[in-house]
């Protein structure tokens, strides 16, 4: 969600506000506005400027007014990962201490980053396929998120691998140029 408020014609940016950074720097907010003190604005360039601060990861929601020559941006912080516990997978069937250090390292889905929700998806959907290809099809993943009063989550999640599926016997028919054990030979 974003809310815009503008006014009719373009103005220069007398001054600019801030409000709801508590985690990120008023610097940082700035450094990805595409605007400073001075400059003419237009309306489609607040569209841009909203975008650009959605593209940083960092907020949740951004509201921008302006009027009167007085830009102010709103904002709603995206959480901070106070925690990520993964339990009840076996260790090293498919899953590993190290295998999921790395991948939580590569998506930064590490305690003291900004929750970023596509980048906690796609983290998710890794797994997810990662047991798929090990032929545990019928995984379920609990997601538990505590937030805090300080826009800290911990998030637990916990999986249930179930059983793996096995292929213990399968029929050849049709064939009759190769025997079923010539066949069975090219599968081991």
């Amino acid at each position: 969600l974003f809310f815009l408020s503008f006014s009719a014609q373009a103005e220069k940016i007398s001054q600019i506000n801030i409000s709801g950074n508590n985690t990120i720097s008023r610097g940082t907010v700035l450094n990805s506005l595409l605007y400073e003190v001075g400059d003419n604005v237009e309306e489609i360039n607040l569209t841009q400027m909203i975008k650009s601060l959605y593209q940083t990861g960092f907020f949740k929601d951004v509201g921008i007014n302006f009027k009167n020559g007085e830009l102010n941006i709103n904002l709603i912080e995206n959480p901070i990962i106070k925690y990520i516990d993964i339990l009840d997978y076996d260790d090293g069937e498919v899953l590993s201490i190290e295998n999921l250090d790395l991948m939580k390292k590569n998506f930064k889905f590490e305690a003291g980053k900004t929750f970023i929700e596509r980048e906690y998806k796609k983290f998710l959907n890794v797994i997810k396929e990662l047991y798929k290809y090990n032929g545990f099809y019928n995984l379920s993943i609990e997601e538990k998120f505590d937030l805090d009063e300080e826009n800290r989550s911990g998030i637990t999640l916990k999986i249930s691998e179930n059983e793996k599926a096995l292929i213990t016997s399968f029929n050849f028919s049709g064939n009759s140029f190769f025997s079923d054990s010539d066949i069975v030979d090219f599968f081991e």
